[in-house]
């Protein structure tokens, strides 16, 4: 075979006349541009050969498995008798024509529709949908959807091209422009215009995957004593409802106070954060799906306290002064610098905790390598007992340390230590 090729390809070289379907294949993917099935039949004993070349790709098409190629060329040089050899190509099916062009998405907004381009970036369509008034910010995604994508035959007909999810993070409405809580409301099914879609069949299909929570609105009451409040809006901030209750008549003076609520858990995903980093591990999935930018959200606590607070024990606090007397802490040996903790209804930030604080730094010179570095020794309060730690280190993280420290008896008798490292 001198010629086997599309129209003006030039494929370089000659095949046997008998070529071995792996030795075609090579042959037609010499363009690097497309990915080809064959396979070969002898129909008779004189040995006529029949090749089935199953086009799988071809680049610049959408889905890559569309697209109808030009019929081969094929030329054959004489046998070995100056006979011509008699060749024929047929195409059994033709391929689907590729995606193209344009449709319209809206989503009843009053300055009309978006032209979305075939293969529309996903970047690109969150910016034409946030155009629209009745859209606050979305997330979208773009993935390859259905046949033709993997370079593999499929039957004739097989639908097959891109696929958008469209997540609405934060929609318009009536707490300061927005539905509350961020990212509720029920969003319109958009309407859709394909009929500048080129392509076989090619068409625009839309489902909702999950609907958005009714947002909160209206109003409530309080009766305290069997004396109700006059109607509360749902938003009204913390000196509002100070004012609406203390309006009734049973009750004394109330003071209140407010923060967000962060107790639904983001399905599927967890943090994973050590010690000291400020950079967390992200897992099961993609937080864009469900947080717009500015959205607050709480990683570890615990769902049943309403600000997610976790329960660590129990403490007087002294009256008239900053201190907490009678402390009886479940779960750890004592509070951390820095911590805030509630104790009822009020919030405290701990300053000091009578806790033991040491600085520790080491230093090496310039190029020195790593590698063990140092121990500790650590003295009883009382004198005379000493405890060493195993080398460390130079480049020791805080949890390595802190473990040393507290394989000490003379530490671990005495609750134990904490180490942090910057």
């Amino acid at each position: 075979l001198t010629l086997l090729e599309s129209a003006g390809e030039g494929l370089a070289g000659q095949l046997p006349w008998n070529a071995d379907p792996s030795s075609i294949k090579s042959h037609l993917e010499q363009t690097g541009v497309r990915s080809v099935d064959v396979s070969r039949t002898v129909l008779d004993k004189f040995g006529t050969v029949e090749w089935l070349v199953t086009f799988t790709r071809n680049s610049g098409a959408i889905p890559p498995g569309a697209g109808n190629v030009d019929l081969l060329r094929v030329a054959q040089d004489p046998d070995t008798f100056g006979r011509a050899a008699e060749l024929s190509v047929n195409e059994i099916y033709a391929g689907s024509a590729a995606l193209s062009g344009t449709f319209t998405l809206d989503l009843q907004a009053p300055e009309g529709p978006r032209i979305v381009s075939f293969d529309e970036p996903p970047e690109r369509l969150a910016r034409k949908l946030e155009e629209m008034s009745t859209v606050g910010q979305v997330y979208v995604t773009r993935e390859e959807h259905g046949s033709g994508w993997d370079s593999s035959y499929v039957s004739p007909g097989s639908v097959g091209g891109l696929e958008w999810t469209l997540y609405f993070l934060d929609n318009p409405g009536s707490s300061d422009g927005a539905t509350f809580p961020p990212g509720s409301g029920l969003m319109p099914p958009p309407l859709i215009d394909h009929s500048a879609l080129i392509g076989s069949d090619a068409t625009v299909s839309t489902g909702a995957i999950s609907q958005g929570s009714v947002p909160l609105g209206g109003f409530l009451s309080l009766t305290v004593n069997g004396e109700a409040t006059e109607a509360i809006a749902y938003d009204l901030d913390a000196a509002g409802l100070e004012s609406s209750i203390n309006d009734l008549q049973s009750i004394g003076e109330v003071s209140v106070k407010s923060s967000p609520g962060v107790n639904l858990r983001v399905p599927g995903i967890a943090v994973d954060m050590d010690k000291d980093s400020a950079v967390g591990i992200l897992s099961g999935g993609d937080l864009r799906h469900h947080l717009a930018p500015g959205d607050l959200f709480r990683i570890g606590g615990t769902p049943d306290a309403f600000d997610g607070a976790e329960l660590v024990g129990t403490a007087s606090l002294v009256p008239e002064t900053p201190f907490l007397d009678d402390l009886a802490l479940a779960s750890r040996s004592h509070l951390n610098i820095g911590e805030v903790i509630r104790t009822g209804m009020e919030s405290y930030k701990i300053v000091r905790n009578g806790v033991k604080v040491i600085q520790l730094t080491v230093h090496r010179a310039e190029g020195v390598a790593d590698g063990t570095f140092y121990k500790l020794q650590v003295s009883s309060s009382s004198g005379g007992d000493t405890d060493t730690t195993a080398c460390l280190n130079f480049d020791a993280s805080a949890l390595q340390v802190e473990s040393a420290l507290n394989d000490l008896p003379i530490v671990s008798s005495s609750g134990g230590a904490s180490v942090t490292k910057s």
